[in-house]
């Protein structure tokens, strides 16, 4: 039995629960606590609050003695194998298992409850699958799955957030692309320096984007100015009207900052990582910004 469709955020998060507690193996319990995390549930309910969605499904296991009811829709003859109609969840607490998407639906607990009071969400149902294979499959999809490397994730979004009109989204673009520019300009220090998503780590290709804006171009900084989502409240010491015009701007403060600090240190630059590097390093870098 599998069915996918839309239901309510706030019928399903009364039936649903986490995690079978009688699945005591350290695969599973590591996958739950590698799971649940309430940092990541808070951005994800501030991610929700900015209009933001998730295309795709949770997915859930349906354990009860009878059969979930569907209500088939008439529909044209098609060939696919799918049908159309709605399904009629069991009135029982605790009676779905999030198999995947727990920290998705919890976000929708922590965002404004009248944004989100009629918001559906994709879901796959598993009915009454035997707890062996649902706790398979709970492993095999949350401790062994890909996380997406921060680097790529970066370089990703940057294409899509770039001139966003949520400030904070464009601000992390600008970051990512000034970095990405620093890497690509011949006459930068950081010259083939920064590790994108395909290259391997060297002593001297060992820096990362996602740690020199953790620790660089953070907030703290003020180089591009103080903002929340919607506007640039005061403006920093490297704005330049727009965003184009900043990245410009930032790109030759940096060059010429750190061509001076390569000047002076030449030889411990040139080390990157190896034995008595530190300078050129994501600490030294970080450190200087």
């Amino acid at each position: 039995f599998d069915k996918k469709r839309p239901v309510k955020v706030v019928k399903i998060k009364k039936l649903s629960y986490v995690f079978h507690r009688t699945d005591v193996t350290e695969e599973a319990a590591n996958s739950y606590q590698r799971l649940i995390k309430k940092s990541r549930i808070k951005q994800i309910g501030e991610f929700i609050d900015g209009d933001g969605f998730f295309p795709n499904c949770i997915i859930i296991a349906i354990n009860s003695d009878r059969k979930p009811k569907f209500d088939l829709v008439k529909t044209p003859n098609h060939d696919a194998k799918t049908k159309i109609g709605i399904l009629h969840l069991p009135k029982t607490y605790r009676s779905c298992w999030i198999i995947d998407g727990q920290h998705r639906l919890f976000g929708y607990a922590k965002a404004d409850k009248e944004k989100v009071k009629n918001r559906t969400v994709p879901v796959v149902a598993l009915h009454n699958l035997p707890q062996d294979v649902q706790s398979k499959m709970f492993v095999d999809i949350n401790h062994k799955q890909v996380k997406v490397p921060a680097n790529l994730l970066g370089q990703i979004m940057q294409e899509f957030n770039w001139k966003s009109e949520v400030v904070t989204f464009a601000m992390a673009a600008l970051k990512t692309r000034l970095l990405n520019n620093l890497d690509s300009d011949d006459q930068s220090p950081f010259y083939s320096r920064i590790i994108k998503s395909e290259d391997k780590k060297t002593d001297q290709r060992c820096l990362t984007s996602s740690t020199i804006i953790q620790w660089g171009l953070s907030r703290s900084t003020k180089y591009f100015g103080v903002f929340d989502r919607k506007n640039i409240t005061e403006f920093g010491t490297l704005w330049d009207r727009d965003y184009d015009k900043t990245l410009i701007k930032a790109l030759s403060f940096f060059i010429s900052l750190f061509n001076f600090i390569e000047r002076k240190l030449t030889g411990m630059w040139e080390v990157g990582s190896g034995p008595g590097g530190f300078i050129s390093m994501n600490i030294g870098v970080g450190s200087i910004m």
